[in-house]
């Protein structure tokens, strides 16, 4: 039960469990015969000792606005009576499309608590929503405002698989049910119900056209196991947020994992998630590209964590404080350590489970052949993240993402000269590569690219602005 330094037999100890499960892995099943919830440990065991301790602020807007421990209780709790008096049912699905938000949040706990499955979305509603919520057969949609609410009514009325029941966060129109709505109609608050440890608890959509699934209580297990270990997690931390990603890098779930050790958690800007106001962050996690770059403005921040796919080429222990930690969320945040292939823990993607070998798939940010000369480079000048393809006649191309593409191709280039190998790839430079939701380097686009094919996929990308300047650069390389 031991996965990088992860005892998960002591880790599952400090949980509240409403029947003690026998820790120990059976295929994808894990906690054999626990039962526990979500909502007791992200909010209810921090009542007696933190009731009115902040719990998250969001400071994105400019203003703040937040909940502590008792808010998010009170409010989680009435609206899963509400829900249960309206029809939603252990099981079924609640789909969170969109920005995250803190009226989210609480639908998303309110959710888990009465046993519902939460399906989130980072993306907007667009064209392949509608096949996403057939895909799920989500019955409830929680949205930003009301501006949407008609888009979501018009989408379950024109027959996307079923009828979906939406609330909207704020500014709720005539005849459409808010949040707030709902709050103040509800007869009491819900205890929360048992769920079966293994159960799948939440659907997140990320790089993939199918949802990653992880079970409710296991997974929030193993990530907020993952990230206190990372982050030394303490309950009067204050640590923030900034992301713009999806998955398992969007803000809801990386909330909840700080929630479930007692901490603040402040949501920040992207843009420059350094410009806050009194009360700065002790710690800060970001998953953003450039992220290192705008930390460095934070010389009070305790220490800070990129999460995501791996950006730097150093060895994280080899960089002096505050510490750069380079993590992988998705196939947990133990892997920054180095392991190869991690053996599954309880977070483990349920989906990949009946293919022995499978994790999912992340390029590695730096080609293994070109890593020694490569790490050199990064020395004299600042390179963010690299990829090797072949092109079209099969010959090597080094793709470069740097702020300052002119020198660093020198540097890589006179690097390059002394590596003794008596070869050297093609080297092209480009300021930003294309990133896919998750924020991992899109290198289906830039094999695209590089084999000289017409048609490029954009479907899913970040960022799809840049990929005009990786044709460029390519041909003018």
């Amino acid at each position: 039960m031991n996965e990088s330094g992860i005892d998960w037999v002591s880790a599952a100890g400090q949980y509240e469990w409403m029947v003690p499960g026998r820790p120990g892995q059976a295929g994808p099943r894990w906690f054999l015969g626990g039962y526990s919830n979500v909502a007791i440990n992200v909010v209810d065991r921090h009542l007696e000792s933190g009731a009115d301790r902040v719990a998250v602020l969001d400071r994105r807007n400019g203003d703040e606005r937040g909940f502590t421990y008792r808010d998010l209780y009170h409010r989680s709790a009435t609206l899963a009576r509400w829900w249960q008096a309206h029809g939603l049912e252990a099981g079924d699905r609640v789909y969170l499309p969109g920005r995250a938000t803190l009226d989210g949040l609480v639908a998303w706990l309110g959710a888990v608590r009465m046993g519902a499955v939460v399906v989130r979305d980072r993306a907007p509603l667009d064209s392949q929503v509608a096949a996403r919520i057939r895909a799920t057969e989500a019955g409830w949609a929680v949205v930003g405002d009301g501006k949407a609410v008609a888009q979501w009514e018009k989408a379950g009325a024109e027959g996307y698989g079923q009828r979906i029941s939406v609330l909207c966060g704020a500014n709720a129109g005539p005849g459409q049910l808010s949040i707030d709505d709902a709050l103040s109609g509800s007869q009491g608050m819900l205890d929360p119900v048992p769920v079966e440890a293994n159960t799948i608890g939440v659907l997140l959509y990320g790089d993939r056209d199918q949802p990653s699934a992880y079970s409710g209580v296991g997974s929030l297990l193993s990530w907020h196991a993952s990230l206190g270990r990372l982050l030394s997690l303490a309950a009067d931390d204050r640590v923030g947020l900034a992301s713009d990603l999806g998955g398992l890098h969007d803000l809801l779930p990386l909330t909840l994992a700080v929630l479930c050790g007692g901490a603040t958690v402040v949501w920040m800007n992207r843009a420059s998630p350094g410009a806050t106001p009194s009360g700065q962050p002790n710690k800060m996690i970001v998953t953003f590209p450039g992220a290192i770059r705008d930390m460095e403005a934070l010389p009070d921040v305790d220490r800070y964590y990129v999460l995501g796919p791996g950006r730097l080429l150093a060895n994280p222990r080899e960089v002096p404080p505050p510490v750069h930690i380079v993590g992988d969320m998705t196939a947990g945040l133990y892997h920054w350590l180095g392991e190869k292939h991690p053996a599954p823990g309880p977070g483990h993607d349920r989906t990949w489970t009946n293919e022995a070998d499978a994790i999912p798939a992340k390029a590695p940010p730096v080609a293994l052949p070109h890593l020694g000369w490569l790490t050199k480079a990064m020395t004299a000048g600042p390179i963010w993240e690299a990829c090797s393809v072949l092109d079209a006649e099969g010959r090597d191309c080094l793709w470069l993402a740097s702020p300052n593409p002119s020198r660093a191709v020198e540097d890589v280039k006179a690097s390059a000269s002394i590596d003794g190998s008596g070869s050297s790839p093609r080297i092209i430079v480009v300021m930003e590569f294309p990133q896919t939701i998750e924020g991992a380097p899109a290198v289906g686009v830039i094999a695209a690219i590089t084999r000289g094919e017409r048609r490029v996929p954009l479907t899913g990308l970040l960022n799809p602005e840049v990929v005009p300047t990786l044709v460029q650069a390519f041909w003018s390389s």
